[in-house]
């Protein structure tokens, strides 16, 4: 079981304090920690200088440097990941039954942006697995169905994804 207020009294001792801040520990901890529940560890993300360092508590206490560059897409993706398991938006049924380029081309109600989006999700999987052939139509929407790709799609997306669903059902 996660000791969280160890973690957590950890990062006030080891690195906040230490570090010359205006925000309050619970402030600074919601934007530089993230909880790592299959690892059972607190993930710290300092700023400094020009360096970005990950830092790993683990449940025993220990403190490991994870990476030491400019590089922070990990802890930005593990951060994403926890405030979508938070927050989690989870697909209508409908979703099974679309692919993110017919919602672009043809729904209405998509913005720019998601637009944008739906392509690029539609494009990186073509670029991972190239262009497959189905012997029945409706055996592509287990790969290419907004719910088979619900994951690459940030949880406002997701619901916006929703929203254009149940007008287009609607009528």
């Amino acid at each position: 079981m996660i000791d969280y207020n160890n973690l957590f009294r950890i990062a006030r001792e080891q690195f906040w304090q230490f570090r010359p801040s205006e925000d309050t520990f619970e402030l600074w901890a919601q934007k530089h920690t993230v909880v790592d529940h299959v690892g059972q560890a607190l993930l710290v993300r300092l700023d400094i200088e020009d360096t970005n360092e990950i830092w790993i508590i683990d449940n025993g206490g220990d403190t490991l440097l994870l990476n030491n560059n400019n590089d922070v897409r990990d802890f930005e993706e593990l951060l994403e990941i926890a405030l979508n398991e938070r927050q989690e938006v989870t697909p209508l049924d409908a979703a099974k039954y679309c692919t993110p380029d017919a919602m672009a081309e043809c729904m209405d109600g998509v913005s720019d942006e998601l637009y944008k989006v739906l392509w690029k999700v539609v494009s990186d999987y073509e670029k991972d697995f190239g262009v497959k052939q189905y012997e029945e139509p409706i055996d592509m929407y287990e790969d290419l169905s907004l719910a088979a790709m619900w994951g690459k799609f940030t949880n406002d997306q997701r619901a916006q994804i929703n929203d254009i669903l149940t007008k287009d059902q609607n009528g």
